[in-house]
């Protein structure tokens, strides 16, 4: 896949997609693409999504920081992370089973 110009997700004025269906979007998305695995990193105001494809991080969607802050807390809620302490380093891997089951390493 060629890389693209990232799209920044949006929303109607005063409301946030809920973070399971922002997350679930995301990972579809990644299905379709045929990434092996999603990075998120916060740049300023926005939260960077880029897709591994062919080995190389390719930036996909940039969320504003609102979404971004719900489909982080969701990552941390299905990874039973802690939400309300920052964890300096810790590094979990997510993947999803065909059945739709999360997996957690790390």
């Amino acid at each position: 896949m060629t890389p693209t110009k990232p799209t920044t997700e949006t929303a109607p004025t005063g409301t946030a997609p809920a973070a399971p269906e922002s997350l679930a979007g995301l990972v579809q998305q990644a299905e379709r693409a045929g990434a092996s695995d999603m990075h998120f990193q916060m740049r300023g105001k926005v939260a960077e999504v880029g897709f591994r494809l062919e080995g190389m991080i390719t930036p996909i969607r940039e969320l504003p920081a609102e979404i971004a802050e719900r489909v982080f807390g969701r990552i941390k809620f299905l990874a039973r992370l802690k939400t309300h302490s920052f964890l300096a380093g810790a590094r979990k891997s997510l993947s999803w089973t065909n059945a739709g089951n999360l997996v957690i390493d790390g």
